[in-house]
């Protein structure tokens, strides 16, 4: 059986509404297996670094966590599809005689126990970080197996699968990078903002919003889109003048971060603000949206934390002793001048100890660094 072209246009609809999330992707899948007949369907995602997952309906949930952990993108049907494009349809028929598919592994251990005996597989995705996906439906002896005619009928859906889950992986991912860069902003021990060059808000952690929201020393304007303000005018004129000279500022290592000392009400010591540029390379690595280009870490002199200790960074990054001191110093958001002070070095060294830091860290940025030393030190 294959579906009328009505119904594969209602198909098309509820693809991209699940890429979208406007609906699930267990009504593609019960669509798909009474468009083509079939008694159940699976969609897939497995990658070379990750144990793979599997959306179906009708399937075992014993026997899927069976395939993931023995044949997922180990299978002989897997292994005889590693070169097809994008968008191929093909049927167990394709690979193989039936008598040989019958007697593989994947056979007799997840499909046998179900009764199945014949599969259609739709090539959705392949990323270049070897992460595929596939949709695949799945009939009984009874029902028989996947006719040409119905090969040519997914074929005909497959470039709109391919694109939904293609959205759908995006989306994914750029869930994935937001979750990641929220939780590195929160092992910070100190109120951190990310800005965009009119120091608005983009993000903050939760020492950052309650700073925020206390209006002590630092707030943000709701009739500016966000902006920052501090206490005092001149203040505010100073610190949005620095953000935007920070994210117009030099690239070299270290050379971006600058400082500002926010007015409080009395007795309550300033707070002091430093600013670190993250620039195009820094916000890709973080997963940060274009508009993101510094973090201000605000440090309350009354309470200021700890640097981690120096050997657990030599220990962790396989740093010498002068670059983890000059780790430490610049991750607390201290500028290369004040560190080369405090270390009794030229600029010029403290320069060449951070570049090194970066290289051994990963990182390419004084901000980046922060964030992963906030981590070690969690």
């Amino acid at each position: 059986m294959v579906a009328a072209d009505d119904r594969l246009e209602g198909l098309i609809d509820l693809l991209y509404d699940a890429a979208a999330g406007a609906c699930g992707w267990d009504q593609v899948l019960h669509g798909l297996t009474d468009a083509f007949a079939a008694q159940c369907a699976a969609f897939g995602i497995v990658g070379p670094h990750a144990p793979g997952r599997i959306l179906h309906t009708g399937l075992d949930p014993v026997l899927v966590e069976r395939y993931l952990l023995r044949h997922a993108g180990r299978n002989e049907l897997a292994r005889r599809t590693e070169t097809l494009p994008t968008g191929s349809v093909v049927t167990d028929a394709d690979l193989m005689p039936k008598a040989e598919f019958r007697r593989t592994a994947f056979y007799l251990d997840c499909l046998r126990p179900l009764g199945l005996d014949s599969v259609m597989s739709c090539r959705a995705a392949r990323q270049p970080n070897g992460l595929v996906a596939n949709v695949a439906l799945f009939r009984t002896p009874a029902q028989g197996d996947f006719t040409a005619t119905e090969v040519a009928g997914y074929e005909r859906l497959a470039p709109h699968l391919c694109r939904a889950i293609a959205l759908h992986l995006r989306i994914a991912e750029a869930e994935g990078d937001r979750r990641a860069l929220e939780g590195a902003l929160e092992t910070l021990p100190r109120a951190a903002l990310l800005v965009d060059g009119a120091a608005r808000v983009l993000r903050r952690n939760a020492a950052g919003a309650a700073l925020l929201a206390a209006r002590d020393g630092l707030g943000a304007e709701r009739a500016e889109g966000g902006a920052l303000r501090a206490r005092l005018a001149a203040e505010t004129t100073a610190l949005r003048r620095m953000v935007a000279e920070t994210v117009q500022g030099p690239a070299r290592a270290g050379d971006g971060a600058r400082h500002l000392v926010l007015t409080r009400a009395p007795p309550r010591p300033p707070l002091i603000l430093a600013v670190l540029p993250l620039g195009a390379a820094g916000a890709s690595s973080l997963g940060l949206p274009p508009a993101a280009a510094a973090l201000l870490l605000v440090t309350d002199p009354a309470t200021r934390p700890d640097p981690p200790p120096l050997a657990l960074l030599r220990e962790a990054f396989g740093l010498t002793r002068a670059e983890a001191e000059v780790a430490a110093r610049a991750g607390q958001g201290e500028e290369v001048a004040r560190i080369a002070e405090a270390l009794g070095t030229t600029p010029g060294t403290t320069r060449l100890h951070l570049h090194r830091v970066f290289e051994k860290t990963g990182v390419h940025r004084q901000a980046e660094l922060a964030l992963v030393l906030a981590r070690l030190h969690r």
